[in-house]
């Protein structure tokens, strides 16, 4: 049997790591049952993210990226292909 390969946006890790609900439970589930993997761009979206909207502070990220990087697989940053991929309309993304 395969096993199911997963990677969640950063707003799925931050709205699991500052609220309880739907994006904890799916996160702690994957985490038990699947192979989650994360990137460099992700885990520095992440760390913006909780700097920035959320205040916290430079210790606080680093034992998440530590936590991330330590229950995740880490996989290296996927590049663009022009040809295939189709431009985005949203910038951020």
């Amino acid at each position: 049997m395969r096993t199911l390969r997963v990677v969640f946006d950063s707003n799925v890790w931050i709205a699991a790591l500052i609220s309880s609900g739907t994006s904890k439970e799916v996160t702690q589930e994957a985490l038990r049952f699947c192979e989650v993997s994360v990137s460099d761009y992700i885990l520095a979206e992440i760390d913006r993210v909780l700097a920035g909207k959320i205040g916290a502070d430079t210790e606080e990220r680093r034992r998440v990226r530590r936590w991330l990087e330590g229950v995740c697989h880490m996989e290296p940053d996927p590049r663009p292909n022009p040809k295939k991929d189709p431009a985005c309309r949203d910038p951020k993304d």
